[in-house]
């Protein structure tokens, strides 16, 4: 694999609701720019309050290679 999984948990339902706002898809993908993600997927978790993006062919070949 060539992917990576990025995970954050917000520690309040208030926190939660600040995150799926603020933590887009696109944004994620913006702050891994140099990475240069060829796709960023966000997936909720809301009864955990946590969410996770999956950043494709970021690894440079896969993760015991990077």
């Amino acid at each position: 694999m060539n992917h990576a999984n990025v995970g954050v948990i917000a520690y309040t339902p208030t926190g939660y609701a600040f995150l799926e706002q603020l933590l887009t898809e696109s944004r994620v993908a913006e702050f891994f720019l140099p990475l240069r993600p060829r796709q960023v997927t966000r997936y909720s978790l809301p009864g955990l309050r946590a969410f996770n993006f999956m950043l494709q062919d970021v690894l440079g070949g896969g993760a015991s290679r990077s």
